[in-house]
């Protein structure tokens, strides 16, 4: 049986504007994360923050992602994973619009924010990991695992050129204010599909299909190669691994050294 190509299985991710949607939603959020993940240590520094106050926020929000990546399971049954990256997205747009507001050194408020992101995190790759495990033929969950990262990591290239560029240029306040409206953008595309597209699993026998359609080659090129219409010594070399030699199918075709 032959094997998808990882462009036909892109292609099935994207089939549906549903999908294509998704897909831009983990996009825009993965943009959004890049910028909280590499700047704000440069803005919590210019509030007066030490390292040792940055140094907690880390700890409080990967201690915010066990209890998301615990209820996954059950958020994911009972919600579905446009909603479980909806809200993964909506607590970031609370962190962001919040940040320019934080007062000058008060490490409380900028400590209470740090949660969402766990929320965040966990949500979006709960969201991911279901919707790509859905979509996939079977077999094949693995290989749509590696081609959402191109969403994602496409996303935090984008993030990180654009807010590196704006928090130099225009400062961190416009820079969250960007970040927050490319968010918004993917909360609005997933929005709309959720609203007036279906989801459409991929059905499991699309590589029965797509093998029957090979086979069916195959057979073809083998019917020709039998009336005289092919001549080839590397098919007749991949053919003798079957249990029969060149010389048994045709001693014509026989090669010589």
């Amino acid at each position: 049986h032959s094997e998808l190509s990882l462009s036909r299985l892109l292609g099935l991710m994207l089939s549906s504007a549903y999908g294509c949607c998704f897909f831009i939603c983990v996009f825009c959020i993965s943009s959004g994360q890049a910028v909280v993940d590499n700047l704000i240590f440069l803005f919590f520094e210019a509030l007066g923050n030490g390292w040792l106050s940055m140094g907690i926020t880390v700890v409080i929000k990967i201690a915010a992602e066990v209890p998301i990546f615990y209820a996954g399971p059950w958020l994911l049954r009972q919600y579905g994973s446009a909603s479980v990256l909806l809200l993964g997205c909506v607590c970031y747009l609370i962190r962001v619009v919040t940040y320019p507001f934080l007062p000058v050194g008060d490490k409380l408020f900028m400590m209470l924010l740090e949660p969402l992101h766990g929320i965040t995190y966990g949500a979006t790759q709960l969201a991911m990991v279901d919707f790509v495990a859905s979509q996939m033929p079977q077999g094949y969950e693995a290989s749509g695992q590696g081609l959402v990262y191109l969403f994602k990591d496409g996303g935090s290239i984008l993030g990180v050129l654009l807010g590196g560029w704006s928090d130099d240029k225009l400062g961190p306040n416009l820079m969250f204010a960007i970040s927050a409206t490319i968010v918004m953008i993917g909360i609005s595309a997933l929005s709309v599909a959720m609203c007036l597209f279906p989801k459409t699993p991929i059905s499991h026998d699309v590589i029965a299909d797509e093998n029957e359609h090979v086979d069916a080659m195959d057979t073809r090129t083998d019917e020709i190669r039998r009336e005289g219409g092919i001549s080839s010594p590397f098919h007749d070399i991949a053919l003798s691994g079957k249990g029969s030699s060149s010389e048994e199918r045709d001693p014509t075709l026989s090669i010589h050294h």
